[in-house]
């Protein structure tokens, strides 16, 4: 008897494990498969239950899990939908009328700066992300929501999160070649991260949009603040030194500067911010025509000592 109810439970473990792989993989009926909205689904041959359907040799077979018993081209789950575009937010957000009912959208796998947010303000490339997402959904004739099968539908904002299609046009991919976005956010395997990530990759390369700065929008959020603000204040470029170079041989001419006894005399009674760089000012003097390289580095001396 034990030996009986040993084998009930193997079996019961065997066929409940062959069940749920069928049920999330399995071979599923031709004459169940639909298309809609750019995706196929289809049924196994003995439920009603409908699964995303890929196709491999003329066969199709499950991919993923059921989506349930109701007809998936009468639930938008997953693929486009056109939808009616109401008013732009900022380069990454937008809000249209799907099926009548008002929503945001966040768009999927992009990051743009900000140009509305309450503590940041306007960013760098904010408005030109925004001039363009706004460009591209009110002009054209034809607007396409793509939900995507490995994105949860919703964010912790309620915003819906999409691919936006203009006209045929993925609005994420303009944005990125524009270099006024930046790929970001990949919670899961998108659709369409590999064509994003290949377009970012050429816009790094050729210094397009927020590329051309020195660091990128999101590269400075990922840094210390510190870091952030030395490599913003410290790096100067020629025509500033040429400037720096001109003003104080200025002012060795026409000031006690050059004279160290009288600038000493003058300092005197004057300690403190003040004659800490009038220090170091004193010490690049000789060499500002010699060696830039030297000057560069007495000047980011001279900014941390005034920071002090």
């Amino acid at each position: 008897m034990k030996k009986f109810v040993q084998i009930l439970i193997v079996l019961f473990i065997v066929f409940g494990f062959v069940d749920i792989v069928y049920a999330t993989g399995g071979q599923l009926r031709k004459d169940s498969i639909i298309e809609c909205n750019g995706v196929l689904y289809g049924q196994h041959s003995d439920d009603n239950h409908w699964h995303v359907a890929k196709e491999e040799d003329g066969s199709f077979y499950a991919d993923g899990e059921s989506l349930g018993t109701e007809n998936p081209c009468n639930n938008w789950v997953v693929g486009k939908k056109e939808v009616k575009f109401l008013t732009c937010v900022d380069g990454d957000t937008a809000k249209f009328d799907i099926d009548g009912e008002r929503y945001t959208a966040r768009f999927l796998a992009i990051d743009t700066p900000e140009t509305v947010h309450p503590n940041k303000g306007e960013e760098p490339w904010g408005k030109e992300a925004s001039n363009l997402t706004c460009s591209l959904l009110t002009n054209a004739k034809k607007v396409e929501l793509e939900l995507d099968a490995d994105s949860d539908k919703f964010d912790k904002y309620d915003r819906i999160l999409v691919f936006v299609w203009a006209d045929g046009v993925l609005v994420q991919d303009e944005l990125i070649k524009k270099g006024f976005a930046e790929v970001a956010y990949l919670y899961g395997d998108y659709r369409h991260t590999p064509l994003l990530q290949d377009h970012e990759a050429v816009a790094k390369a050729n210094k397009v949009g927020m590329w051309s700065e020195e660091l990128s929008l999101l590269e400075q959020k990922k840094m210390p603040k510190e870091e952030v603000a030395e490599n913003q204040n410290v790096e100067i470029g020629l025509g500033s030194y040429l400037l720096i170079i001109t003003l104080l041989h200025l002012i060795g001419i026409f000031t006690p500067l050059g004279n160290k006894t009288e600038l000493k005399k003058v300092l005197k009674a004057k300690r403190g911010r003040t004659q800490k760089m009038v220090i170091y000012v004193l010490k690049i003097y000789p060499v500002l025509v010699s060696d830039p390289l030297i000057v560069l580095n007495q000047l980011r001396k001279m900014i941390r000592v005034s920071q002090k």
